[in-house]
């Protein structure tokens, strides 16, 4: 009974490759300022002044220790800061380091992707109160951005 039954059931079927990715052509007119591989140093930081905005009305309104994420472009020796977005404040230390924040910011990524925002992470800002700023976020911040970010990336104080 069992052999008839397995007989009737369809053959198991190799479960389809995964595309290779797609990356577009940068055009000839682009390809001396996009530094692809890493190779032109950045000499300057160029910060839009909505990412100025948006972080001094996060320092103003969140609670002690706001931080959230700069998005840009590294741009012919110039980083290029065009946007930023706060992440949600956590009220311990585990939770902000968890899961939660990775999911938050994985969501807001791909949702400026779909904008066809910035969505390149160029460094992060912290806020703090009366100057302390090294704090064990900021250090364990650092150590994270360190190893995801071309060049460690770009820290603003605020």
């Amino acid at each position: 009974m069992a052999a008839a039954l397995a007989a009737s059931l369809p053959a198991p079927q190799a479960a389809p490759a995964p595309a290779a990715p797609t990356y577009e052509a940068i055009p000839a007119s682009m390809a001396k300022i996009i530094d692809t591989e890493g190779e032109i140093p950045i000499t300057r930081v160029q910060v839009d002044g909505l990412v100025i905005s948006k972080i001094i009305k996060h320092g103003r309104d969140a609670p002690a220790g706001a931080y959230g994420l700069l998005l840009g472009l590294d741009l012919d020796g110039t980083l290029e800061i065009s946007n930023c977005f706060a992440m949600p404040h956590a009220a311990d230390e585990e939770e902000r380091s968890g899961k939660t924040a990775a999911r938050y910011q994985n969501a807001m990524l791909r949702s400026l992707k779909e904008v066809h925002g910035d969505d390149s992470v160029v460094g992060f800002y912290q806020c703090t109160t009366y100057g302390a700023f090294f704090t064990h976020t900021l250090v364990e911040s650092l150590a994270t951005q360190r190893e995801k970010l071309r060049r460690g990336g770009v820290v603003i104080v605020h």
